[in-house]
């Protein structure tokens, strides 16, 4: 069966066919939904499915969470059948229905103790007779969750709380009927509405707090390449010293080398929960993680297990890669070689399906945009349709392209000359958050030049200080977040951390700097201009028709 993943796809059930339609939808996620729009599964009345460690696996993402609504009746027994025991455990979010209200929880705990307590109130002599869900739907489209203010009988006691948690909790229970006036006008209902609105508070208060404190990958990636930075600058101060990292690390005598320690113990903590959360969500290999952890994590290994091995054997340690390897480790090379086992797999088969058809300056254009938007930069759409050139020569290229030495002046003529605004020019420019350059290619200017940040000049001299004898020492373009796409470069202009003379020449040049100081504001301004400049970029010079060739390998003419 093929499933349009760009469409929204809605799974619903009744009863025990709610059961199987939430299974369908677990089904649907464990194989790596890939579409925006993600399954929604909507179910009414149905009885509960999975333990503990279903239950954990699913809340643990908020966005696979989402994907469940259970509609419940209070007058519904077949939700509470399997509640005995606590063997089965609710998911996902419920909407609980009177007659005439509704209210929601996420808590599953609470979930369940909202289960127990209206088992507890049942009709013993209902049987399993269902609701009509149908009236509860049609109600649903007009009715609103009640907001009456719910009044205490008699003499008995409640929490001691003015929060806004506890009058929350009361209020829902007051919504489905479960008020302290059911145990007076009811004594034969055996629950203790004080007790479980007690308990619930509690319950509600321990998830919020663990929510609080979940590990959260997606919020800590960015604050964990920081410490990646300073690796990486340990690295080239290694160089700087005449010294590998690996052999600094082990001998472990400077102060660098132990302050690099708490930036590994941080790297290494990130990664070990990282592993941890995708082995427990209920997808397959590398799937639990997207593209850029994927990557990021595979720069961690390499960077930081050979200082783990060096460490390692400095201890009198043997057999590291076959007996004592860390678990992480392992299973982040396992799942980067698969991930690059289903690339060349997809490659392999767009050729042979279609042979002769997809040029490589079309995968080329939809790659980069496809790296762009992993790094966090914005989607545009690719125009597809190119051939590839008939030649390909080194010597064109100074003839076509500006070189970071030159005066912005230059540069920008050479853009403007090809329909490029002064801001489209700039926007590209931002380019530069991500990526590197060569220490041959902007030394020589930090020397001559006052407009570096003094002490950011002073570092990039000791990070090149070997480049004549190494020509492949660099330093990244944007050096507070390097490996991510946003607008931090052009704030980084005006404060002398600019790597390139290029990139100077955009703060200081009157036709430019006013691009730079709207861009370093306003992020989505620059994501716009940035999506449209690249567009046409890549359309500059395109052969179509009968024009240029489709290369049956990208580093070689036909």
């Amino acid at each position: 069966m093929q499933i349009n993943s760009s469409s929204r796809l809605i799974v619903t059930g009744h009863g025990l066919g709610g059961s199987v339609a939430s299974l369908f939808t677990i089904s649907l996620l464990d194989s790596v939904w890939l579409g925006k729009n993600r399954p929604l599964c909507i179910t009414f009345g149905s009885p509960l499915i999975g333990d503990k460690n279903l239950q954990q696996a699913i809340s643990r993402s908020p966005i696979w969470n989402s994907c469940f609504l259970d509609v419940v009746s209070v007058k519904d027994p077949l939700p509470r059948l399997f509640i005995a025991n606590h063997t089965y455990m609710p998911f996902g979010t419920f909407l609980f229905c009177s007659d005439i209200n509704s209210v929601c929880f996420e808590n599953p705990d609470n979930v369940l103790e909202l289960l127990i307590a209206m088992d507890s109130t049942r009709d013993q002599n209902q049987g399993f007779k269902s609701a009509n869900y149908g009236n509860i739907v049609k109600n649903l489209n007009h009715k609103t969750i009640s907001n009456d203010f719910i009044t205490v009988a008699g003499n008995m006691t409640r929490p001691e709380s003015n929060s806004v948690l506890a009058s929350s909790i009361s209020l829902q229970l007051g919504t489905l009927g479960l008020t302290p006036h059911m145990q007076v006008e009811q004594p034969q209902q055996n629950i203790d509405i004080i007790t479980l609105e007690g308990k619930m508070i509690k319950l509600e208060q321990k998830f919020i707090y663990q929510k609080k404190v979940m590990f959260s990958p997606s919020k800590k990636l960015n604050l964990i390449k920081r410490d990646m930075v300073q690796l990486e600058w340990y690295k080239k101060g290694g160089k700087n010293r005449g010294i590998g990292y690996y052999d600094s690390y082990k001998r472990n005598v400077s102060i660098l080398d132990h302050d690099v320690v708490k930036f590994i113990k941080n790297l290494t903590y990130y990664w070990k929960s990282m592993v941890e959360e995708a082995k427990i969500m209920p997808q397959k290999g590398s799937a639990g993680f997207r593209k850029s952890w994927l990557y990021a994590g595979t720069s961690y290994r390499r960077m930081v297990e050979p200082l783990v091995i060096a460490e390692y054997y400095s201890n009198g340690g043997k057999d590291y890669m076959t007996k004592n390897r860390p678990k992480h480790f392992v299973l982040l090379e396992e799942w980067f070689w698969n991930e690059m086992t289903r690339a060349r797999t997809r490659n392999t088969a767009l050729e042979l399906a279609c042979p002769n058809t997809v040029s490589c300056a079309d995968i080329l254009s939809a790659a980069t945009r496809d790296l762009l938007t992993m790094l966090g930069g914005p989607f545009y759409p690719v125009f597809l349709g190119r051939r590839d050139g008939r030649s390909s020569l080194a010597s064109s290229v100074p003839l076509h392209l500006p070189t970071p030495s030159m005066p912005i002046s230059e540069i920008l003529q050479i853009f403007t000359s090809r329909g490029f605004s002064v801001e489209e020019f700039v926007a590209l420019s931002g380019a530069h958050t991500v990526g590197f350059s060569h220490c041959s290619e902007f030394i020589s200017n930090v020397s001559s030049s006052s407009s570096y940040n003094p002490r950011f000049a002073q570092a990039l001299h000791n990070a090149c200080a070997r480049y004549p004898s190494d020509p492949t020492l660099s330093v990244f373009n944007d050096v507070i977040t390097p490996n991510k796409f946003d607008n931090v470069y052009f704030q980084n202009l005006p404060k002398g951390l600019g790597v390139l003379k290029s990139d100077h020449g955009l703060y200081s040049h009157p036709l430019t700097r006013p691009f730079v100081q709207a861009f370093a504001k306003d992020q989505d301004a620059f994501f716009k201009v940035f999506a449209t400049s690249m567009q046409k970029l890549s359309l500059l010079g395109v052969q179509t028709g009968r024009k240029g060739q489709i290369r049956r390998r990208c580093d070689q003419i036909n």
